[in-house]
């Protein structure tokens, strides 16, 4: 991967079963060829009172993801996984923008668990920005 390619990725479900073991399963599979980090929406966004006009603290996670991936990338991570509960098409577009222009895919998360396609898509995207 070229030292300015960057890529991230959101796995997404629209309830509020856990995706970390999903999210920790693609991590896995793409740190064994790129430089890669993994955030947990829901371990980034425990914080009290939750506002009103923001009951899923969006707006909280996607600065403090703002900020974790100038640190990632500071360190030489160049791919990110985050997983998380995320319905609505604006919390998607505050994340992208938390991204500060890297490319972001959006994946929703099949019931089954069945994350075998998704890994491969992460890694067939990735290998359209390696460079030798």
């Amino acid at each position: 991967m070229s030292a300015d390619a960057l890529y991230a990725v959101l796995l997404r479900r629209e309830s509020d079963a856990t995706l970390s073991p999903e999210g920790w399963a693609v991590y896995s599979e793409i740190r064994r060829e790129f430089p890669t980090a993994y955030v947990d929406l829901a371990q980034i966004g425990f914080c009290c009172p939750v506002p009103d006009d923001d009951p899923g603290h969006h707006r909280l996670k996607a600065d403090a993801l703002a900020a974790m991936w100038r640190t990632y990338r500071a360190a030489g991570v160049r791919v990110l996984v985050v997983s998380g509960r995320v319905d609505e098409d604006r919390d998607i577009e505050r994340y992208a923008q938390a991204l500060a222009g890297t490319p972001l895919t959006t994946f929703r998360t099949p019931p089954s668990g069945d994350l075998a396609h998704i890994a491969q898509d992460v890694r067939e995207r990735l290998s359209q920005v390696v460079t030798d």
